[in-house]
């Protein structure tokens, strides 16, 4: 059996130990000093790692307990730590309305606290809560409620616009483009009261001018056709290359549409005077507007063209008629020059009236409808060549329009 398995027999008093009882106890002692060492360096850790804990904790609690140094809307302060939003709130440290109220649409009081809650703001990020710890250098910014206005119904009526007049001329148009207004009423469905605003509507402005151009041109206008004078009229253009615009009739466009139609192919614009020549301040809006959506209709049928140019019958057009009118007219057209064609005696009479009255610019009115106008077409073939001679030309009315804008 190995002697290391063999349990140790102290020696009997007197006698002497043996090597191999030396060398075993020798050996135990050496163990048991190993175990102390571990176990005190063990117990050396703890304490170690118990001690650092420990100051970790007391350092985080000590700074933790230090006053905090904040700014509440705009005013630097020095408060506990730990302190919050509703610590703030609560402590009357900051002036803030804490609840709106509820109030009904004519602004009077329904009930109090009854609307929304005061807000706040930490370094510009809203905060939903009041027990938020506040940290040191935090910008706390509260807001005051709002009040709330209770449900309501609302009704809205429009406010027509108007139309304005401005300046004077042959020529007028659409500058300034209306806008309805409207009126609001509100009825709460709490306290039944009501209110109303007003969104005033925008007047529609009208201005009227006389072209200026640069050059030698002027428009020659017909009116009332066609008839049976206007094949020789378009002749009479043709020989010297002058343009001029045609005010067709609508019965009458109606009635010969392929001299319409003549018009357009020789280059000259055709344009609305009403369709029953109807004077158009006499009969109501309704019937305005029927006269230039008829006419523009049938000379739409006839000739291919779509126009809102348009001449009123003898020229009475005021701004009730303006606003009857709506989209069917875009540009009005008078005259500058009446060359009394209907009333003249004989074409040399309406030619002298012409040259006297010539000038840049200038809208002269003629006929070549209504009546027989075989005086106003013999009267070209005496004042034509001589404007043209004067460096006239003539020139349709877009055309006129296109070189003379209205006045801003």
């Amino acid at each position: 059996m190995d002697r290391r398995s063999q349990s140790y027999q102290r020696p009997v008093r007197g006698s002497t130990p043996s090597v191999a009882m030396l060398s075993e106890t020798r050996r135990q002692s050496r163990h048991a000093r190993r175990r102390k060492q571990r176990t005190t360096r063990a117990v050396s850790t703890v304490v170690l790692v118990v001690a650092v804990i420990a100051a970790i904790v007391g350092g985080y609690a000590y700074y933790q307990s230090l006053p905090i140094n904040i700014i509440v809307n705009g005013v630097e302060q020095t408060l506990p730590a730990g302190t919050t939003i509703g610590d703030i709130v609560d402590q009357g440290l900051v002036q803030v309305r804490q609840k709106g109220d509820l109030l009904a649409v004519d602004g009077s009081l329904i009930e109090q606290g009854k609307g929304e809650s005061y807000t706040v703001t930490i370094n510009g990020e809203l905060s939903q809560a009041n027990n938020v710890r506040l940290g040191n250098n935090d910008t706390v910014v509260f807001i005051d409620a709002l009040d709330v206005e209770e449900d309501s119904e609302i009704v809205e009526t429009a406010i027509p616009f108007s139309f304005e007049k401005q300046g004077a001329g042959a020529l007028a148009c659409i500058t300034q483009v209306g806008l309805d207004g409207v009126s609001r009423d509100k009825v709460g469905k709490v306290s039944g009261k009501r209110s109303s605003e007003i969104e005033e509507p925008v007047n529609a402005i009208v201005t009227y001018y006389n072209p200026q151009p640069t050059e030698k041109v002027m428009a020659l206008t017909f009116d009332d056709g066609p008839g049976p004078s206007t094949q020789q009229i378009l002749d009479n253009l043709d020989a010297v290359g002058a343009k001029a615009t045609f005010f067709c009739l609508g019965t009458n466009a109606d009635a010969v549409p392929e001299m319409v139609n003549e018009m357009v192919v020789r280059g000259h614009q055709v344009a609305s005077h009403s369709y029953w020549h109807n004077n158009l301040t006499s009969i109501s809006e309704a019937e305005v507007l029927s006269e230039w959506q008829k006419s523009e209709e049938a000379i739409l049928t006839a000739s291919g063209v779509k126009t809102t140019v348009g001449r009123a019958p003898y020229g009475r057009f005021g701004l009730r008629e303006w606003q009857a009118s709506k989209d069917a007219l875009s540009l009005l057209v008078g005259w500058n020059i009446d060359s009394h064609d209907w009333n003249a005696s004989d074409a040399q009479e309406i030619a002298d009236e012409m040259l006297n009255e010539a000038s840049p610019g200038k809208i002269a009115l003629l006929h070549d409808g209504g009546a027989n106008r075989s005086k106003t077409a013999e009267s070209l073939q005496i004042f034509l060549p001589k404007l043209v001679e004067q460096g006239y030309r003539f020139v349709t009315i877009d055309e006129l329009y296109e070189m003379c804008p209205p006045p801003q």
